[in-house]
Order: structure tokens, then sequence, then C-alpha cells
């Protein structure tokens, strides 16, 4: 085999070892997602379950006292029906007495549900005193039908008017939810801060992929929907205060928006590497920072905002120390010295906007 077939055969079989070892990376990668994945929708139907055992609890647990009151309330406006019916001559009168009375409504409390003990409570009045003695019939009559296995319609009805509160609540619930999802944490700011970086617009199914980045790096106990993330990243927008004067304008305002906060998240990193600040205070990588910031907030920005907007940025310092910065380096620059590069700005801001703290100023 001459020279140039061994470069060729030597250049296939590093491209099919290069090709063999990159397979194996996305190979990783995926078996690493499907894991994660798979990890967090146990933990997440795990949790499910948790709340949904703790929403029975307190349910059944309301649900009970709703039944004793009910029991309670009918119990008492049958002892005040006794009484009136002793008083005067009336068609439904307990002949029995209040043992005759007691034996039915306890029969009816045993058999009946939360409901219809309430449906009857409410043909009665409610209160005692505006009992409804016509009502009456309509207890006795359920006491009867219920005693005899007959299907008694009013009893029917309240079942059925309950199964409809019933179902309305769960509706009104299910729209609440649905409506107001949990606010966004921090990591899940600067987590879609990336996102949004790591894929731009133009890029297929843009929107389901930063939503599956945030869940998978994150791994959210409630994931984050396409549509979720949309919403967060247009509300961050409309949150500049002033509306602004193009789309364009909105958009860098909400990524400065965002930078602040990934700045924010990074900063926490950075306070574990140990920095000596020189002799006025500044590390060198507020230097950088504030550098940064400048180019960011650019001077389109009104003064009083910019400068607040650079002090947020800025990991450690107050916009007036931001503003006393910058304009040292600038008279350092001025008066030939080395002194940070910056090139965003043709002209110093006025002295009302660069005013720094006393101590600042050389």
């Amino acid at each position: 085999m001459n020279s140039l077939g061994l470069l060729r055969a030597l250049a296939t079989k590093n491209n099919d070892k290069n090709l063999a070892a990159e397979n194996a990376r996305i190979a990783a990668e995926e078996e690493k997602l499907a894991t994660e994945t798979a990890e967090r929708e146990k933990a997440e139907a795990e949790e499910e379950e948790k709340m949904r055992n703790a929403n029975k609890k307190i349910t059944a647990d309301k649900e009970k006292k709703a039944t004793r009151k009910a029991k309670n309330l009918l119990r008492k406006l049958a002892v005040k029906a006794l009484e009136m019916t002793e008083e005067g001559g009336h068609e439904f009168k307990w002949k029995g007495g209040i043992e005759e009375m007691e034996e039915e409504v306890e029969f009816l409390l045993k058999k009946i549900e939360l409901g219809e003990i309430i449906g009857l409570c409410e043909a009665l009045g409610n209160v005692e005193e505006k009992l409804d003695l016509s009502a009456l019939k309509t207890l006795r009559g359920c006491y009867a039908d219920v005693k005899s296995g007959a299907e008694s319609a009013f009893l029917k009805a309240e079942k059925v008017k309950t199964e409809k509160r019933n179902e309305a609540a769960q509706k009104v619930l299910l729209g609440k939810l649905a409506k107001t999802p949990e606010p966004w944490s921090k990591p899940e700011l600067a987590a879609l801060v990336k996102a949004v970086k790591k894929y731009p617009a133009g890029g297929a199914n843009r929107w389901e992929v930063i939503a599956q980045f945030i869940n998978t790096l994150l791994c959210l106990p409630e994931p984050r929907s396409k549509d979720d993330c949309i919403k967060q990243y247009e509300s961050v927008k409309e949150s500049s205060g002033k509306p602004p004067a193009t789309v364009k304008a909105s958009e860098a305002e909400a990524n400065n928006k965002m930078q602040v906060e990934e700045k924010k998240e990074e900063a926490k990193v950075e306070e574990t590497k140990e920095e000596v600040p020189d002799e006025t205070g500044w590390t060198a990588t507020q230097t950088k920072d504030l550098q940064e910031a400048l180019t960011v907030f650019n001077k389109e920005m009104e003064k009083q905002a910019r400068w607040q907007k650079i002090g947020e940025f800025v990991v450690g310092k107050t916009k007036q120390e931001c503003a006393a910065k910058y304009k040292e380096i600038r008279a350092n620059i001025k008066a030939g010295g080395s002194g940070a590069v910056i090139a965003v700005e043709d002209k110093p801001h006025s002295p009302k906007v660069l005013k720094g703290k006393k101590g600042k100023k050389k």
C-alpha cells in the first residue's frame, strides 16, 4: 500500500473512531436523560399520590364535621316542631310524643347522606325561629319511604342537587388551579435565561426544547410547559415599567432584566472564589461586570434607571459606587493611565448622575 492509501486508511479509521465515540456520547446522554425523566416522573407520581391522600383526609374530616353539624340541626328543628305541634292540632303531629319523633329522626339520620340531611333542614326553614311546619309532611314522608324501602322523590332530588353542586365546585377549583400556576423561582428564571440564549429564535420546536431544558436541569416537581415558558418570557418583557417605543426596544429591556437575574445566580458561584480587591475596593470580576453592564444598559435608557440597572448587575456594588468607578476610570484614561478600557461611552455623564460616595472622589 502506497503512502496515499495509508493516509486514507488512517483517516477512515480515525473518522470511524470519532463517529463511534460521538454515538456513544449521544447514547449516554439519552440514557441519562431517560433515567432523569423516569426518576422525575416517579417523584411526581409519588407527590401527587401524597397530595391526593392528604386531600382525601382533609375532605373526609370536613365532611364529618359538616355531617355532625347538619344532624344536630335536624334534631333541633324536629324538637321545635314537636313542641309547636303539641301546642295546637296538626295533621302530622307525632302521636307517640318525643320517643316516636326521636325514633323517626335517628332512623333517617342513619340511612341518608349529608346532602339529603341538608335538604331536609332547608325544607324545614334551617332555623328554629323560622320553622316551616308544612315541611313535616316531607320529613315524615321521607321516613315512611326509607322505612318501607320505597324510593323517596324528595331525597332523590336532593341527591341530584348535591351531585351537581359538587361537580360545579370541582370545576371552579380546577379553573382556579389552571389560572394560578406557581410563581417562577430564581433558579427557574436563570434556567429560562440560559435556555433562551442556548436555543435562539428560528429553531425547530424552540419553546418545547426550552421547557424540556428547564425541567431536566432543575428536576422540577411540577414541570413547566412551553406555554408557561412563553408567558413568563412575555411577562418579563411587559414588566419594564414604561411601554417600549418599539418591539425591538421591548425585547432588549426583557433581555436586560433576564441578564440581571442570570448575573445574580452566577454570583453565587463566583462567591466561592476568593478575589482580592484592589486599593479602591473593586475586584477584577466587579470591574469586568461594570464594563459589561455599560454595554448591556446603553445610553438610550433614562439615566437614573440606567445606573439603577447597572448597580443591580454588578454584584456587591451600588449604583453610586458604579457611577463613581466609571468616572474614576475615565479620568484615569484621560490622564494617560492604562485603566480599564470602556469603549461604550463617547462623553461623560452629567455630575448629577455620576455623583458617587464622598469617599470615592479622587
